[in-house]
């Protein structure tokens, strides 16, 4: 079990795709993937936090994509991305796609042997809380000051630019008690497709953890 701002994780932070197919080290796919992986952190870190990367031809070509937070700056999004990159090598050492989440890190790395810049995936979902709830009497207000934040962060972050959809807000609900939250798209979406996403992660946080 991982503690991560006071959330307790029980699950896995990172997605081996089984039905992807399996490559070896040596084959071509391996070496293709291998040298897009090696300079991911670089890329990604030295062009603003987004960067995806292409290599080889035809059935051997390998993508790979990785986004570090908003706010992260260059060394931490380097160093993220490059333990997340050593993790899914480690843990999906033979699977031709897998994403490491932005759940115990904060930064996503999705690599693959299929073409999937700019499109809408919204699977696989992860969800977390903490064991704490809101209290009852000031539930009413929490709600209404967080679907207030909700929209606003949507619209923020979707009417982003192609570099950066990106979105933080924060608003009081009760006098000494402020909501913080934060919202972000890959920015190779288009503004409604962002939208969309971040609308199903909002209904996936009103399942799992509506009150926390």
């Amino acid at each position: 079990m991982e503690n991560f701002a006071g959330i307790n994780l029980t699950y896995q932070s990172f997605r081996c795709y089984n039905d992807s197919g399996s490559f070896t080290t040596s084959s071509t796919y391996g070496k293709n993937l291998d040298h897009i992986l090696d300079s991911l952190p670089h890329k990604v870190s030295e062009n603003g936090g987004f960067f995806e990367a292409i290599g080889g031809q035809d059935s051997n070509k390998a993508y790979a994509l990785g986004i570090c937070r908003g706010d992260l700056i260059k060394d931490g999004c380097y160093s993220c991305v490059s333990s997340s990159v050593n993790d899914l090598r480690v843990k999906c050492p033979h699977w031709k796609e897998a994403v490491s989440l932005a759940v115990l890190r904060p930064c996503i790395v999705h690599y693959a042997n299929r073409p999937f810049f700019g499109n809408l995936e919204v699977e696989p979902t992860d969800a977390a809380h903490n064991n704490e709830s809101i209290k009852s009497d000031v539930l009413t207000k929490f709600e209404m000051a967080w679907e207030g934040l909700v929209v606003s962060m949507m619209r923020t972050a979707s009417n982003g630019s192609s570099k950066f959809m990106y979105a933080t807000e924060e608003a009081k609900f009760t006098e000494p008690k402020t909501i913080y939250a934060l919202m972000q798209c890959t920015p190779d979406l288009s503004q409604e497709n962002c939208w969309i996403c971040l609308k199903r992660a909002t209904e996936t946080h009103n399942d799992c953890c509506r009150a926390k």
